[in-house]
């Protein structure tokens, strides 16, 4: 498999990001950041002044903060994009388990994946445009549960109760959602999903006619194969 390797990438404390974004216009300037940045000025403060430091924050007409090119070029796609992919990834389905979430935001000047780790650290890491079905699977194939095995194809459908079966066993969910226009007033959406159960992946995917998905045993590269036509069906929209 082919690695790709960002065009660049840089994590982002919340109280950064904060005033990240605040720097592109993407939150007004006078609001007040939210508890789950931070609740302490002092904090909000330090963070400026470290950016400033770094080169990565400039300071603007009447002391108004820009983004340097660097962190513009990083982050602007996150905050407007045009085409959104988000990964949902969760390792207990049912059990209240909080789910793992990356953001893939596409414009038609990069592809940037986004993310919140333990620490509440937003990580970013920016790639070609081109590359963007490339960069999902990638991420998706580092992160996902995919030690599974070929579907055995002489091997007859699942009734309801060993289907039911496979259920209860589920060890890991995704679901990737591709929504265009985001920022329009009617966006497009459009999904897949996959649940892993034991050492297999069953694959859920509307079917042409538009009738409900239904699960069907997938190995890897028709789980590639899925991801990387949903990507290309969005950005062709």
């Amino acid at each position: 498999m082919t690695t790709l390797t960002p065009q660049s990438s840089r994590l982002l404390h919340p109280p950064e990001i904060w005033l990240v974004l605040q720097a592109l216009g993407s939150v007004p300037v006078s609001a007040e950041a939210p508890p789950e940045i931070t609740t302490d000025l002092r904090a909000l403060a330090a963070a400026r002044t470290h950016l400033l430091d770094q080169g990565l924050l400039l300071a603007g007409a009447q002391g108004r903060l820009e983004a340097a090119p660097e962190i513009e070029a990083l982050v602007r796609p996150a905050a407007f994009p045009e085409t959104v992919f988000m990964a949902n990834i969760a390792d207990t389905a049912g059990r209240g388990d909080t789910a793992r979430l990356t953001c893939f935001s596409w414009t038609p000047a990069a592809c940037v994946v986004n993310w919140v780790d333990a620490a509440s650290d937003h990580h970013f890491e920016r790639f070609a445009p081109q590359a963007a079905a490339e960069c999902i699977w990638e991420h998706l194939a580092s992160v996902c549960a995919l030690d599974v095995d070929p579907p055995d194809l002489a091997r007859p459908p699942l009734n309801p109760q060993e289907m039911q079966r496979e259920i209860e066993q589920v060890r890991q969910t995704v679901l990737l959602t591709a929504t265009q226009a985001v920022r329009s007033a009617h966006p497009i959406s459009e999904a897949l999903s996959w649940f892993v159960s034991g050492r297999r992946a069953w694959l859920m995917q509307n079917s042409d006619q538009g009738t409900a998905p239904a699960p069907h045993p997938a190995g890897i590269a028709e789980l590639q194969q899925a991801v990387q036509a949903l990507v290309a069906r969005a950005l062709k929209g």
